[in-house]
């Protein structure tokens, strides 16, 4: 049985142990009784039978000295209208570029519409500004920050937006660049196999003179994720690309300055 002094002396060495562990890991509980100890280090739990909980994510950092304003309006998946700060009006989203839904809907156009107007409307964001205080249209450019991180990047990384760059407006081109080639891994959004899926429509584009000189004649590709090829208006097969992904290009040079480092290669020798 121990004595009065014993326990005197096991409970002195207990508190030392604890102000010990204290000093190197951080706050420790002691229960003398069981002789047992619960050590807590920041962002770690660590405790007899007890596993470690669940870190939570935490937001991504937003800069310093942002304008906070509020959402008034959604024109399109890059485009809002925002009030009730000194950045009041029009703001175009930098380094992203979604389906038009003006003058004709672009496929994945309403849904990208919907997608930020879901989650900007109405609601408190953080706008940045990059070099350029607007584009030619007279919109401000900005990215916009909200409570979950980066839109600009959100709504390319969950497919629903393409990176666009605009030089000197490139402060975040790398995240943006990382975030659509996840979603084009991924298959989201617009990058989905069978997203826009339609049955093939005419052509609106007009019939290409088969005795244009080289220099002049249009050129042809499909937006589509899985396009392979290219083509010069004197290939027919151009024709078989579905009217919601056909793009024309004055020129070859002009095409390539598009897509240059993408897969897509000339079709024939025809051109």
């Amino acid at each position: 049985m121990v004595g009065d002094s014993e326990q005197d002396r096991l409970g002195v060495a207990r508190r030392r142990s604890a102000i010990t562990l204290t000093a190197l890991l951080g706050r420790v509980d002691v229960d003398a009784q069981q002789g047992q100890y619960r050590v807590f280090i920041p962002g770690i739990a660590m405790d007899q039978g007890e596993d470690a909980p669940a870190s939570t994510p935490t937001p991504a950092a937003v800069p310093p000295g942002l304008v906070a304003c509020i959402v008034a309006n959604v024109v399109d998946g890059d485009t809002i209208d925002v009030a009730n700060c000194s950045d009041e009006g029009r703001v175009r989203l930098i380094l992203v570029d979604t389906p038009e839904v003006f003058g004709g809907v672009q496929c994945y156009g309403r849904e990208a519409s919907e997608y930020t107007r879901s989650r900007l409307l109405g609601q408190t964001v953080q706008l940045e500004k990059d070099v350029s205080e607007t584009d030619r249209f007279g919109r401000l450019l900005r990215y916009v920050w909200t409570d979950v991180g980066l839109f600009n990047e959100q709504i390319v990384r969950d497919g629903f937006a393409t990176l666009a760059t605009f030089p000197p407006d490139i402060k975040y081109v790398e995240r943006i660049r990382a975030a659509q080639q996840e979603a084009y891994e991924a298959g989201r959004g617009l990058w989905g196999e069978d997203a826009c899926v339609e049955p093939p429509a005419l052509s609106s584009q007009p019939m290409p003179n088969a005795t244009s000189p080289a220099g002049q004649m249009t050129w042809y590709t499909s937006s589509h994720s899985s396009a392979q090829y290219y083509y010069c208006e004197l290939d027919p097969q151009w024709k078989s690309l579905s009217q919601v992904y056909l793009r024309s290009y004055p020129s070859e040079e002009a095409l390539l300055a598009v897509w240059a480092g993408t897969r897509v290669k000339v079709h024939s020798s025809k051109c």
